[in-house]
């Protein structure tokens, strides 16, 4: 009699233990992290695009703050955009110094920012750059000899990079304009007066060209 009694008992059981292995549920609280594949490629699925990459996942680009990606591709060395011919490569160049050396940018002191009378300077060099869509450009970055080297090296540096972003607004590629600084090691004029200093604080233009 407590045989049958107890049989219904041990048979729910036996039924809710199977129950519990085959419906087993995935953990909780978990956050999915996007760019994984969450579903096998198919027919709905396969655009030609990478299947599973979600929203700021870049190969081999950069991550922009807004999640989209741009590449990392340079094209200093390859067709440029407007399909003009292959630009020269770095390593492969001649400078010329001579070309702009009158659209030299003069510093007031300690300032690094491009000051209104110089603009057309700019500008004059952002012309040509387009123009010559095949040429580069070195900006040199120069200060006079006050302070010391490790600080005119570092003004020297933003004078440089303040025209070349100056460039940049004006329509000139970024990968065809590079900086330098050379702080106060190389003086346009010698002398230790204010008019030697105003020739000294300078941003210079070197067009790189292709090597013949």
């Amino acid at each position: 009699m407590k045989i049958l009694t107890s049989f219904p008992v041990l048979f729910l059981a036996a039924l809710l233990a199977a129950g519990a292995v085959g419906c087993k549920k995935g953990p909780k609280n978990v956050t999915t992290i996007e760019g994984r594949r969450t579903t096998a490629p198919g027919p709905d699925n396969m655009s030609g695009t990478n299947p599973g990459v979600g929203k700021g996942v870049n190969n081999g680009g950069t991550l922009t703050d807004d999640g989209s990606s741009k590449s990392n591709n340079v094209k200093i060395g390859n067709i440029d955009e407007e399909g003009l011919g292959k630009r020269p490569n770095p390593d492969d160049v001649t400078e010329d110094s001579l070309i702009l050396a009158s659209q030299t940018v003069s510093f007031e002191y300690d300032k690094s920012s491009v000051k209104s009378s110089e603009r057309s300077k700019v500008e004059a060099a952002a012309a040509y750059l387009k123009n010559e869509p095949r040429y580069l450009l070195k900006v040199e970055g120069h200060c006079d000899e006050r302070g010391t080297e490790e600080y005119n090296r570092a003004l020297g540096e933003r004078r440089a990079l303040s025209i070349r972003e100056y460039l940049l607004t004006l329509g000139v590629s970024a990968d065809r304009v590079t900086t330098i600084s050379f702080g106060k090691d190389r003086p346009a004029v010698p002398g230790h007066d204010e008019s030697a200093y105003s020739q000294n604080r300078r941003g210079a233009f070197i067009v790189l060209k292709p090597k013949q």
